[in-house]
């Protein structure tokens, strides 16, 4: 134990400089997450995910969109229109009027699980300000089951 006035350390309770460091360095990283989530969505491509977007900021969710799924299976080649009002609930054909990628696949998967042999999703938009937005296409051959997205 140090003496009074003597030069021990028992006092020192200042982190060495490797924690000090690594403390800071957590913090860094924290920050850039908290930064780099929502910075990321409005970096991106995906304009109609709004999963990490201020919703209140974002004229995405104010759109109005309406789709039309046509099919066609391999005996008969010509394109027919898919009722979706009575294939699905509402509340996934809202879903689907969001145009998100990962749930048209998983719908024209399942289109292509009912005997489909082709089928096509467009998707038509119209921006808050009334002016309609380019069409978005979405196609899946039932063969290979790969959604791909016509360039506007």
């Amino acid at each position: 134990m140090a003496e009074p006035g003597g030069t021990g350390d028992a006092g020192n309770t200042q982190p060495s400089s490797r924690v000090r460091l690594l403390q800071n360095a957590v913090i860094v990283l924290f920050l850039g997450y908290q930064v780099g989530m929502p910075l990321s969505y409005y970096l991106s491509d995906r304009v109609y995910d709004e999963r990490f977007s201020w919703r209140m900021f974002s004229t995405v969710r104010l759109q109005e969109c309406d789709i039309d799924v046509r099919e066609s299976t391999a005996r008969d080649q010509t394109e027919q229109t898919v009722a979706i009002g009575q294939d699905l609930q509402i509340a996934w054909v809202n879903v689907l009027k969001r145009l998100r990628p990962a749930v048209i696949h998983k719908y024209l998967e399942r289109r292509c699980d009912a005997g489909a042999s082709h089928v096509t999703l467009v998707g038509r938009c119209v921006d808050t300000d009334g002016k309609p937005l380019p069409p978005r296409n979405f196609s899946m051959s039932c063969s290979d089951r790969q959604l791909h997205e016509a360039a506007p």
